[in-house]
C-alpha cells in the first residue's frame, strides 16, 4: 500500500485522484471475486490443491514481468512518454523540490497533525466496518439466515462486486465535481467518507432488523459494501492530498493503525455472539454502528485536503509558535547547516 501511494503521488493530479485511486485499489475486490471463483475452477472433480498455488504464482510472476518493463517512479524517467503529458504532469502534480527526498520523516508534525489523526480515525472505522462484513457475514449467513454452505460462498461474493462497481461511480462523480468547481478537496472526501461509513452502518442495522427475511438481510448487506465503495474516493487517497512527499510514511502510519481493527472486529464479535442468535448478532452489528458513526464524526470534524505545511517546509515554512525544533537540514559545501527556527522569509518563519 505505501509503495502504490507513492506511486500514485508522483503521477496523478489531484483532481483525478478520486477515480484512479477507485481503480488501483478497487483491485482488491477483483482479487477477492476473481481468487475465490479461480480456486473453485482449479479445485474442480477432485484436482490437486497445488493448482491453485501454481496458478497464483504463476499470476504472480507475470505481474512482476509487466509491472518491472512498464512501470517508472516518475514521469521525468519514463523513456516513452510524450511530452504533452510529461508537460501536464508536471504542471499539475505536486510534489517537493528532489532536495527533499533526503529529508528525515517529518515525526514530530506529522504526530501533531489534526488531518492525519482524523484520517487514522477514519481508517479505524472503515477497516472495523470492513472486517466485519469480510470476516462475519459468511457466519451470519449460516448461522442466522441458514443459508447452506454453496449458497453463501456464492452469496458472498456480491458484496464485494458491489463495492468494487460502485467505487469507480464515487471515483468520477467525486473528480467531476472537483474540476467543475461545485466543491473542494476537502469537501469531496468528506462527502465520500460519510458515504461510506453511515452508509454501511444503516444498512447493517436494517439487515439485523429484517429478522428472518433473508433476502431483504442480504440485499442490505450488499447494499452497505456497495456505499462503502466511497472509500476509496474519500479518506483512501487522502494521504496523497495531505503529504504527497511522504504518502508511503503516512500511509504506513494510517494503514499499520487501523488494522488492529481488523484485528478486534472478529474476536469482539465472537465474544457478542457466543450462541449466534439474531439478538446477539444485532448487539455485535450497533457496536459496528457506534464505530463507524463516531470515527466519521471525528473525520468530520479536522479532516483537511491540502498540503500540509510540513510536507514541503521549504515551501510552506513554519507555523506560528512552532517550538519543536527543525525538520529539515539544509547542506552546502561545507557541510550540514540547521535551519534557524528565527530567521524569517517573507512571512513565514524558519
Amino acid at each position: 500500500m505505501p509503495a502504490l501511494m507513492i506511486m500514485l503521488a508522483r503521477w496523478v493530479p489531484p483532481h483525478e485522484r478520486s477515480f484512479q485511486g477507485a481503480l488501483v485499489f478497487g483491485g482488491a475486490q477483483i482479487g477477492n471475486i476473481f481468487g475465490s471463483f479461480m480456486s473453485g475452477f482449479l479445485l474442480a472433480d477432485g484436482r490437486d490443491w497445488a493448482y491453485v498455488f501454481y496458478f497464483f504464482g504463476g499470476f504472480g510472476l507475470i505481474w512482476f514481468t509487466l509491472w518491472s518493463l512498464l512501470c517508472y517512479s516518475t514521469p521525468n524517467t519514463h523513456p516513452f512518454i510524450t511530452k504533452r503529458e510529461l508537460n501536464y504532469l508536471n504542471a499539475n502534480v505536486t510534489t517537493a523540490e528532489n532536495k527533499a527526498a533526503k529529508d528525515p520523516v517529518p515525526w514530530k508534525a506529522i504526530l501533531r497533525s489534526w488531518p492525519v489523526w482524523a484520517l487514522v480515525c477514519a481508517a479505524v472505522g472503515h477497516d472495523w466496518g470492513y472486517y466485519t462484513m469480510v470476516t462475519d457475514l459468511p457466519k451470519y449467513s449460516h448461522d442466522v439466515l441458514k443459508y447452506d454452505i454453496k449458497t453463501t460462498g456464492s452469496l458472498t461474493a456480491l458484496p464485494y462486486a458491489a463495492m468494487w462497481i460502485s467505487s469507480f461511480i464515487f471515483g468520477f462523480v467525486c473528480d467531476v465535481c472537483i474540476k467543475k468547481g461545485w466543491h473542494t478537496i476537502k469537501t469531496g472526501r468528506i462527502i465520500h467518507t460519510t458515504i461510506a461509513a453511515t452508509g454501511p452502518a444503516i444498512c447493517i442495522i436494517l439487515a439485523s432488523y429484517a429478522g428472518c427475511d433473508r433476502n431483504a438481510a442480504m440485499a442490505y448487506f450488499v447494499l452497505s459494501m456497495a456505499l462503502m465503495g466511497g472509500f476509496y474516493s474519500g479518506m483512501k487517497v487522502n494521504a496523497l492530498d495531505l503529504a504527497p512527499n511522504y504518502a508511503g510514511t503516512l500511509t504506513s502510519l494510517v494503514n499499520t493503525t487501523s488494522t488492529f481493527a481488523g484485528i478486534a472486529t472478529p474476536f469482539l464479535t465472537g465474544l457478542l455472539t457466543p450462541h449466534s442468535t439474531l439478538s446477539e448478532w444485532r448487539v455485535a452489528f450497533w457496536v459496528c454502528f457506534a464505530v463507524l458513526v463516531s470515527t466519521n464524526v471525528v473525520y468530520c470534524i479536522w479532516a483537511d485536503g491540502e498540503q500540509q505545511w510540513w510536507d514541503d517546509v521549504r515551501q510552506y515554512g513554519y507555523p506560528p509558535g512552532w517550538k519543536h525544533g527543525p525538520l529539515i537540514v539544509e547542506t552546502n559545501p561545507e557541510g550540514p547547516v540547521t535551519v534557524n527556527l528565527n530567521d524569517k522569509k517573507g512571512d513565514d518563519a524558519y
